[in-house]
C-alpha cells in the first residue's frame, strides 16, 4: 500500500502515514467479509456460461478495507477461462486489497487438482471454482464458498456480550480488561455480612462503594473487606439494611 502522507483532522490536522490508519483498523477488525450470512461478496454463476457474478459487499485484510458497492456481472469481465487441457482444475476468486480489486487466479490442470496459492500480499479468498475439462457452462455445485466473517476483536465485542445490563445485578466488561459491576444486598444487623458478586472477578476486585437502598437512608454501612467473589459489609445499625453497591475489578 502507498505510504504517501495524508492530512486528517484526528489530532488538529496532524499528518499521518496511511499505515497508521491501517494499523488502527487491524487492531479492531479481524480479516474477512463483512456479513457473510447477508450474502456480501458471494460468488455465483451468471447464466449458462463460464461467467461469474460477484455480489456487493466489503471485506477487511490486515486493516485494509475493500468495498464493492454494486453487483458485478459478466459484462465486467469476470469469466473463468475455458479448460481444454484434458484435466480438471480449480480456480480461486479473491479480493486483492492492495490493488482494491477482485480477481481470479487460475489453478493447474492435473489428474488431482489442488487449490492454487493466492498472490503474495493482502489477499482474501472468496470462492473456489471447479473447472472441468471441456466444460462450457458452470453450475452452482462447481462453486465452493470460502468466505469467512470479519468481526471486531474480543475486547471490543465485550460491550455486546455483557450480562444483565438492565437488571439490578449486572456487569460490564471494558476494553483493556476492567470490569464494572453493580448489585444489591442485605447487611445483617450489628454485624459484618458477606455480599456475593453476581459475577466473580477473574483476578481481583480493587474497589467497592456501597450505599443504603431506598427506605434505608439512615443506615450506617461500610466496606470491611474485598475479595474477587464477594465483599464484606459492616452494618453498625441494630436492624437489617438493604443496600446498593458498585465495584471495579479485572
Amino acid at each position: 500500500m502507498a505510504t504517501a502522507q495524508i492530512t486528517t483532522n484526528f489530532l488538529a490536522g496532524d499528518t499521518y502515514q496511511t499505515t497508521d490508519l491501517q494499523n488502527q483498523f487491524a487492531a479492531i477488525n479481524s480479516d474477512g467479509v463483512v456479513n457473510v450470512a447477508g450474502g456480501n461478496l458471494a460468488i455465483s454463476i451468471s447464466g449458462n456460461s463460464l461467467m461469474l457474478t460477484i455480489a456487493a459487499g466489503s471485506c477487511f485484510r490486515n486493516g485494509l478495507f475493500l468495498i464493492n458497492s454494486s453487483i458485478i456481472t459478466n459484462n465486467n469481465g469476470y469469466q473463468i477461462t475455458a479448460n481444454t487441457s484434458g484435466y480438471n482444475r480449480i480456480d480461486v476468486v479473491y479480493a486483492d486489497l492492495d490493488a482494491n480489486t477482485i480477481s481470479i487466479v487460475e489453478g493447474q490442470a492435473t489428474g488431482t487438482p489442488t487449490v492454487p496459492a493466492l498472490p503474495v500480499g493482502n489477499t482474501l479468498a472468496l470462492a473456489h471454482v471447479a473447472v472441468g475439462n471441456g466444460v462450457n457452462a458452470l453450475i452452482a455445485a462447481n462453486i465452493t464458498d470460502v468466505r469467512v466473517n470479519a468481526s471486531m476483536v474480543s475486547n471490543i465485542t465485550d460491550f455486546a456480550r455483557s450480562s444483565n445490563l438492565a437488571l439490578l445485578n449486572g456487569y460490564q466488561k471494558l476494553p483493556g480488561g476492567l470490569i464494572l459491576q453493580w448489585g444489591t444486598g442485605t447487611a445483617n444487623a450489628s454485624s459484618t455480612t458477606a455480599v456475593v458478586f453476581s459475577f466473580a472477578f477473574p483476578t481481583a476486585c480493587i474497589n467497592v462503594v456501597c450505599s443504603p437502598a431506598a427506605g434505608n437512608t439512615n443506615a450506617s454501612l461500610g466496606v470491611q473487606a474485598i475479595g474477587a467473589a464477594s465483599w464484606q459489609c459492616n452494618n453498625l445499625d441494630t436492624s437489617n439494611r438493604n443496600l446498593y453497591y458498585q465495584a471495579v475489578g479485572y
